[in-house]
């Protein structure tokens, strides 16, 4: 019985992720960001707090509109591939191998994605002061969490749920 309750969980979680990833890739490209930040790197609320001088100002949107159009084709990807990957987990037959190809390129995009971020970053730490990245640093261990908790209580709930309608 534990180990039915073991797949069933560990089915529905993949299914959920699975399914979300077009929602994601659609809410990033639309606006709403994953950690607050813009498709480039960060939203206009921390560039705000940042409290940039006009010359970092001018630094930093020279280091936004040289990743401009990588990021926006990396995001077009993954928005491509995570509907192509809900395509292939709703389909009519079941076809493991075309998921994981799926899955693949949606883990491509999101690894170039990932690199993309981490370049900007890279740059930005050399026009930024050390107080303003241990507060890009902050923010960002603040939406971690966040996003851990948010987590861990849909799980709860779930497994709640599996705990009293399976038994």
């Amino acid at each position: 019985m534990r180990l039915n309750k073991i797949l069933v969980t560990v089915l529905v979680l993949t299914m959920v992720f699975a399914g979300s990833l077009p929602v994601m890739a659609k809410n990033f490209r639309e606006g709403h960001h994953m950690h607050g930040m813009e498709p480039g790197f960060m939203g206009p609320r921390i560039l705000m707090e940042l409290d940039l001088t006009d010359s970092q100002k001018a630094k930093v949107k020279a280091i936004f509109m040289k990743y401009r159009d990588k990021t926006k084709d990396a995001m077009d990807s993954l928005r491509e591939a995570g509907e192509k990957l809900e395509e292939v987990t709703q389909a009519e037959e079941f076809s493991e191998e075309n998921i994981r190809q799926a899955f693949a390129q949606v883990s491509s995009v999101g690894e170039e994605l990932v690199v993309l971020r981490a370049k900007i970053f890279a740059e930005l730490k050399t026009v930024l002061d050390t107080e303003q990245i241990e507060l890009l640093k902050e923010r960002h261990t603040q939406r971690a969490e966040w996003i851990k908790k948010h987590i861990d209580f849909g799980r709860s709930m779930f497994n709640n749920w599996l705990g009293t309608d399976s038994e």
